[in-house]
């Protein structure tokens, strides 16, 4: 997968945690939506840092760690897909960026975070670029030709690209690429999803209403 985007730069030799970092689903659980009052969210050291590089830059930052973290294994929030894109954020942005929880009653989407720089992307997948991150609910075929409704958060990595003859694009995440020995589970890495499949995978049903997705963009 390397010749669709380049393993970057060395990163520190010690990459650090954030101390609010969840580590295990109790502590997902206790994530709440970030309070913003009328006049505005007040600015940690680590955000007005952030928010003076180019989103260039942002960007760059997220795309090194993931994928400097390819081909391992995720041991955030008990190597759960959220909280592997949780991870990445929070560390690549200094500790200034946590992405929100999913919302319990639509998984296809995040509870709100007014005071955090996460803005909606775009709604047809076509139109997503680099390193959107990508919230769904939806209805996956698995390994055997069975399906299996969960909810999933990836980045995304690159669209408009054609394999076997069918377009779709290429999404970074974990539990869904086979380890090269070993099981699928918690190991991150690139697969390539159509773009049919993926909105039959996350179009609503009679049986499951609340299939969908969302597009979020760290800025």
């Amino acid at each position: 997968m390397k010749k669709y985007f380049f393993l970057l730069l060395a990163l520190s030799a010690v990459i650090l945690g954030c101390s609010n970092n969840p580590v295990n689903s109790s502590k997902e659980q206790s994530i709440q939506p970030v309070a913003a009052v009328a006049s505005g969210c007040t600015q940690s050291a680590a955000m007005k840092a952030w928010e003076a590089l180019s989103q260039a830059t942002r960007d760059q930052k997220i795309l090194s760690l993931a994928t400097w973290e390819m081909g391992g294994y995720n041991t955030y929030n008990s190597g759960q897909c959220w909280g592997w894109v949780y991870h990445v954020v929070s560390v690549a942005s200094g500790c200034a960026v946590f992405i929100p929880l999913y919302d319990p009653n639509n998984m296809s989407m995040w509870q709100s975070a007014p005071c955090m720089p996460i803005q909606g992307r775009c709604t047809m997948i076509e139109n997503c670029i680099p390193m959107d991150i990508i919230q769904m609910y939806w209805n996956v075929r698995m390994a055997g030709g069975t399906y299996k409704v969960t909810q999933h958060t990836a980045f995304f990595l690159n669209g408009n690209v054609t394999s076997n003859g069918v377009k779709g694009f290429f999404m970074l995440d974990c539990n869904f690429v086979p380890a090269p020995s070993g099981p699928k589970d918690n190991y991150i890495g690139i697969h390539f999803v159509s773009y049919s499949d993926f909105y039959s995978f996350t179009r609503p049903t009679t049986a499951n209403p609340k299939l969908g997705y969302n597009v979020y963009h760290v800025q």
